[in-house]
């Protein structure tokens, strides 16, 4: 039997199983699998708020991306909002940046070790790399007092684990071997898999975009503010926006924010935070949504529509309202322009999805 008939017997109950329990199968690992990937800056955030020499001025330093030009991009993210939070962005940065070609393979080969059938094999390998980050964040934070880099260190490891258990399943894969033909590009696959790509990557970029809006206009009207301001509390709104994005809930913020570090700082903090919580995720629910109808239409190969739904959320709205909200608002309207969004954006998703399904019927 060939790799392409062994695939296609090992997966015939993909056609003939329930959608219901394929979906339980499924779903679930892939679930915990995104879940567990998020854990990593969570426990980033945790561990360095939690340290009296870091605190907020460490956690608004985590909140830059780790690209290649590192002063443009940790200026575009907020990280030049005070002399403090800018030394440990650049810490963060230069050694978060050794552990993306680690990142990237791991996230890559995520998917295809569940297509091949190994659904709790991809789970239990970003598992294991965030249970190695969580174990060697307190050691370094803490007892060796790397700050900073401590933290970026240990995400790398934990990154660099989850690669190498992907390495080794790619050596001993289930259903699919792929032979030296089968890297031979072919014009109409490539063709395919670059307009679907493309999808994920434009999606990705355009939320780089509403982050950097969103950020930036916190740094800009924070410093109008009376309280934010000053050069000492100058970097609490960037600090409490990068935990609140992590955290999705709305019944417990005082709760929340003191795990965050709350108890070591400024009572302004707690307070902004709380605010935070409020508004900046009151409308949650729609955003996940909406997440979920763009890959939705992406997996229905509507490359274009699930395109423009995200350039839509991400440029259009998530920018656009970042923008133009604070001007009436002040630094609240940057808080207001996230549920705007997600609600302006899953009303035009539910019309798009609506029109799918009579497609499909």
């Amino acid at each position: 039997m060939n790799d392409q008939a062994r695939e296609a017997s090992a997966n015939a109950f993909l056609g003939t199983e329930p959608v219901g329990k394929l979906m339980r199968k499924y779903a679930l690992p892939c679930i915990i699998s995104l879940l567990v990937g998020a854990l990593y800056n969570i426990v980033d955030q945790i561990f360095i708020a939690n340290a009296d020499y870091l605190g907020s001025y460490g956690n608004a330093a985590n909140t830059a991306l780790y690209l290649i030009f590192a002063k443009p991009l940790l200026t575009m993210f907020g990280g030049t909002v005070n002399a403090e939070t800018w030394r440990h962005s650049r810490e963060y940065f230069f050694w978060i940046t050794t552990g993306i070609p680690f990142y990237m393979f791991g996230q890559a080969m995520n998917p295809v070790i569940r297509a091949d059938g190994s659904l709790r094999f991809a789970m239990a390998s970003t598992l294991a790399g965030a249970v190695v980050n969580i174990i060697l964040d307190p050691v370094f934070i803490f007892l060796c007092r790397w700050g900073m880099m401590g933290a970026a260190v240990a995400t790398v490891i934990g990154q660099a684990v989850t690669a190498a258990l992907a390495v080794w399943y790619l050596l001993h894969m289930k259903n699919v071997r792929p032979g030296r033909e089968d890297f031979r590009p072919e014009g109409w696959l490539v063709r395919c898999m670059a307009a679907l790509g493309m999808t994920s990557f434009l999606s990705q970029i355009s939320l780089v975009a509403s982050m950097a809006a969103v950020n930036n206009m916190i740094r800009k009207y924070g410093a109008l503010d009376p309280v934010f301001g000053q050069e000492e509390l100058a970097q609490i709104p960037i600090a409490v926006v990068g935990a609140a994005a992590l955290v999705i809930v709305e019944v417990f913020p005082t709760q929340l924010t003191a795990v965050f570090g709350a108890a070591n700082e400024s009572p302004y903090y707690l307070q902004f935070a709380v605010k935070c919580f409020r508004i900046y995720l009151c409308m949650v629910v729609f955003a996940c949504v909406n997440k979920a109808c763009f890959i939705f239409l992406q997996a229905m190969g509507k490359a274009l529509p699930s395109t423009v739904l995200s350039m839509i959320r991400e440029v259009l709205f998530g920018v656009g309202f970042a923008l133009l909200l604070p001007l009436w608002f002040g630094l609240d309207g940057v808080l207001y322009s996230m549920p705007v969004s997600d609600l302006l954006t899953f009303v035009i998703a539910a019309v798009l999805i609506a029109g799918t399904y009579r497609e499909l019927r």
